[in-house]
């Protein structure tokens, strides 16, 4: 949710600067055209994040979160009945009742009467205003109620995780922390408006013993206390020069951000920025070009750093085209090294169903298995076999994939 919203405070931040340089004559058509769909937009998206976590801090016992959030949804929903007002009344009506099908509170794909506000609970407060603080911890939707272990800290990975403390009423939360590490370090953030804080803990690597390791983080507050642990990944191996580094059994790459792209044929590849998810969508020019025989044709080459041998699930995100031949669906194939390309069709299943939520997600995911044959760098290369395959990004991972709506954030490049 965090880098969902980031996304949208920063087209925000765009629109508002676009709109304060123009000339007054432009503003109203601006409004109509930019500002309102994108303020519009960005509010919808904070509403139903408020609402889910007003939920989820309810079902932590984070009671003044949950407060907090509820406060959000309902400031939200106002805001959006005074976008929609704006834009009525703008160029003395000219797009009055434009924007004013509703838009929250669909359950079905019949519109409700009016917009309908999301549910939100308020949780009853403890009946006794006892100082006791509650822990969540990054990856995990319940709140800590014994041991727990932080996602691992790995060296090339994300810089930090993150502990939220709260108190279990309304009061600011009151503890005091350490660690059982001295390379391991805990910065303490400011308590947000309803008294919780949230814990960065990220590790001094120059410090940090090599291999893995494990400390102990404690918080204690004044009627009780937490241990978490922090798990820490330092390879004594030093990852190849220019390769996406794998950490924590995960490899996340944007399409555009290959080591080679090479040409067959009179047929490239092109970087259409924007398209898609997250950063751009590539695909091979001209689209009107034969289909290649897997192996021989045009191919985006990566290079990536594996922590060790073994299987990997590589999902390969592609946008969701239709088989615009009739025939035999889209392909591309996949390859580690030199060893023989792997055929995919990215439309396996052909039924309604399977395109309604193609479109509803705006994106087809792809998985094929891949055997690693040592720890090192290795070469996959994407290549391309029929016209119209738009590449977005590719997901390499030892285990389950990353549940989240964007996916994992793209791992370090040596």
């Amino acid at each position: 949710a965090e880098r969902v919203d980031a996304e949208w405070a920063e087209l925000e931040r765009r629109a508002d600067a676009v709109r304060a340089a123009l000339p007054k004559t432009a503003d109203d058509a601006f409004f109509q055209l930019v500002w309102f769909p994108v303020k519009a937009s960005a509010n919808l998206t904070r509403l139903y994040i408020a609402a889910g976590r007003n939920r989820l801090y309810a079902a932590q016992g984070r009671i003044g979160g949950a407060y907090a959030q509820a406060d959000r949804v309902e400031a939200l929903f106002k805001r959006d009945a005074e976008l929609t007002r704006q834009h009525d009344a703008i160029a003395g009506g000219k797009w009055v009742h434009m924007m004013d099908q509703t838009h929250i509170g669909y359950t079905s794909w019949q519109q409700p009467d009016r917009n309908i506000m999301p549910a939100v609970v308020r949780p009853s407060p403890p009946r006794l205003p006892l100082a006791r603080i509650g822990v969540a911890i990054e990856g995990r939707e319940a709140a800590v109620t014994g041991a727990a272990e932080l996602p691992v800290l790995h060296r090339y990975g994300a810089p930090s995780r993150w502990i939220d403390v709260f108190d279990t009423g309304f009061s600011t939360a009151t503890f005091e922390v350490s660690t059982g590490a001295p390379w391991l370090k805990v910065v303490r953030g400011a308590p947000d408006p309803h008294g919780d804080a949230r814990l960065e803990v990220s590790v001094d690597w120059a410090r940090a013993p090599k291999g893995l390791a494990r400390a102990p983080i404690t918080i204690k507050g004044v009627t009780n206390i937490f241990t978490i642990t922090a798990v820490i990944s330092n390879p004594a191996r030093q990852p190849a020069k220019g390769a996406f580094v794998e950490a924590g059994g995960v490899v996340a790459i944007e399409a555009e951000h290959h080591a080679r792209a090479t040409s067959a044929d009179g047929v490239g590849w092109k970087t259409i920025p924007n398209l898609g998810r997250t950063l751009s969508g590539v695909v091979a020019y001209p689209t009107t070009a034969a289909s290649s025989v897997p192996g021989k044709g045009a191919a985006l080459e990566y290079l990536i750093d594996f922590e060790k041998a073994g299987p990997t699930d590589l999902t390969v995100f592609v946008s969701p085209s239709l088989d615009f031949r009739g025939n035999r669906g889209l392909r591309y194939a996949v390859s580690i090294n030199d060893a023989p390309p792997v055929t995919v069709n990215i439309i396996p299943d052909p039924s309604e169903r399977a395109w309604d939520k193609a479109v509803a997600d705006n994106i087809r995911r792809l998985t094929t298995r891949l055997e690693i044959p040592s720890a090192g760098a290795h070469r996959v290369r994407l290549w391309r076999v029929d016209p119209g395959v738009v590449f977005q990004r590719l997901v390499l991972s030892r285990g389950p994939p990353s549940g989240s709506y964007l996916g994992p954030v793209e791992s370090v490049r040596r």
